[in-house]
């Protein structure tokens, strides 16, 4: 595949990575929502997001790869800002978590 077919279709760099990580970050927003979501006490939600989200790391171990190597190999300044949206929203929602205290949740939220 020569480099103008692969612009052609993804437009930038930047298209080519995001539709590397669709997957892997469908499965991550997916996660955060249900772990926001889900009734049980601060250390099983916490506990449950992490285990969860490194399976997904697992699963998509060369994606995971690839954004860590582009995340922490280039300056702030140039940094996805859909990459650092994924970062900021998990460490949200951990923070969210503990917010909520360590009591148990309704299954209404």
């Amino acid at each position: 595949m020569t480099k103008p077919v692969l612009y052609y279709y993804f437009r930038s760099k930047e298209g080519i990575y995001l539709e590397l990580m669709r997957e892997p970050f469908g499965k991550f927003a997916a996660l955060v929502e249900e772990t926001l979501l889900t009734a049980g006490s601060a250390r099983e939600r916490l506990f449950r997001l992490c285990l969860r989200a490194y399976d997904i790391v697992v699963e998509h171990i060369d994606a995971a790869r690839v954004m860590y190597a582009i995340y922490y190999g280039l300056r702030r300044a140039r940094r996805s800002s859909t990459s650092t949206r994924y970062h900021r929203r998990f460490q949200e929602a951990v923070l969210q978590v503990l917010r909520e205290g360590s009591g148990t949740r309704s299954s209404g939220g």
